[in-house]
């Protein structure tokens, strides 16, 4: 592949080489690649800018609708599920497990988590330290060596077959398996504002590689203004406030489909991109202009992401002008 050089940003000094971009971010199932980005641009918003528009409840709720869950979209993540019995568990996704947490703080509550039929080593030694606290505080009648081997009678049994009952009536102390249900409940702290900051970018990635060259140059006022927008990222700072360009529209749920949409409109009188995720999250962004030294043509972009194998699909039509 091609690759071509040019200074468009302020990191470092003279041209800087491409480097392949998602223009829809992989987090989100993107396939569309351009090198339009240079390489540091495309490092820095990859950190700063691509996982956010995942973590957007509109978002997440709009990849449900068709089916997809969170584990699909995080690679890591903290929620709760609740055992069989009511009690409230905090469960860790990671590297495609889940992970229910133990429960060490207080002694009248102590809790292992097991994965997968098997119990963390490590939290097996941080229960064993406070079962020795909680069993030393009984008073019974035990000098430290008999309470040592009795919770390690308990704790060996314990790992070896942990969907079972086991109670050790010599220390009084037992645990009992608490089957955890499927569904796990995920808080969204959601910030739109660094949603419209990945828009953003997918916005001027379009602009610079599938536009025609006519309204590329005829807008490019436009498109530097939205990019000078990505690269502000401005939020108040503490990072609970932003400013966003674009208008979010929720499509009815008929809409869904396991697949991203992009359509662009471009004539001399406005400038319109849309961008529809899972059919039903829709963000779009559209200038109204005063038509001077315009292209006597419009030009319509259509370009299809879908989620499965199937390809990606680019079309670009053009049009006289009235």
């Amino acid at each position: 592949m091609h690759r071509s050089y040019s200074v468009d940003c302020d990191d470092g000094f003279g041209p800087r080489p491409r480097s392949d971009e998602h223009i829809i971010p992989r987090v989100l199932f993107g396939k569309v690649v351009t090198t339009d980005l240079c390489r540091c641009c495309n490092s820095r918003f990859g950190d700063q800018c691509d996982y956010a528009i995942v973590e957007d409840k509109r978002i997440v709720d709009a990849a449900q609708k068709v089916g997809l869950s969170v584990a699909n979209l995080w690679s890591r993540f903290e929620g709760v599920q609740h055992t069989t019995n009511g009690r409230a568990v905090k469960t860790v996704f990671k590297a495609g497990t889940f992970k229910p947490q133990s429960e060490f703080k207080s002694l009248q509550e102590l809790s292992i988590g097991a994965t997968e039929g098997r119990i963390d080593p490590a939290d097996l030694k941080h229960l064993r330290a406070r079962l020795i606290t909680k069993v030393q505080g009984k008073g019974l009648n035990l000098t430290e060596d008999q309470i040592r081997l009795e919770i390690d009678k308990l704790l060996n049994a314990l790992q070896s077959w942990p969907a079972n009952r086991h109670y050790n009536p010599v220390i009084r102390e037992g645990f009992e398996s608490s089957p955890l249900n499927t569904q796990v409940v995920v808080s969204v702290d959601s910030r739109p504002w660094e949603t419209d900051w990945v828009l953003a970018k997918i916005l001027v990635e379009l602009s610079n590689s599938v536009i025609g060259n006519g309204y590329r140059m005829y807008f490019a006022e436009v498109i530097k203004k939205v990019r000078e927008f990505l690269a502000r990222r401005e939020c108040s700072a503490d990072q609970k406030q932003g400013v966003g360009i674009f208008t979010f529209v929720e499509l009815p749920p008929g809409n869904a489909m396991k697949s991203h949409l992009i359509e662009g409109r471009f004539t001399p009188t406005e400038f319109k991109w849309a961008f529809t995720f899972f059919g039903t999250a829709q963000w779009h962004y559209s200038l109204k202009v005063t038509p001077i030294r315009a292209p006597d043509w419009y030009e319509q972009i259509r370009i299809e992401n879908p989620l499965d194998d199937r390809d990606v699909t680019i079309s670009a039509e053009t049009k006289a002008w009235p």
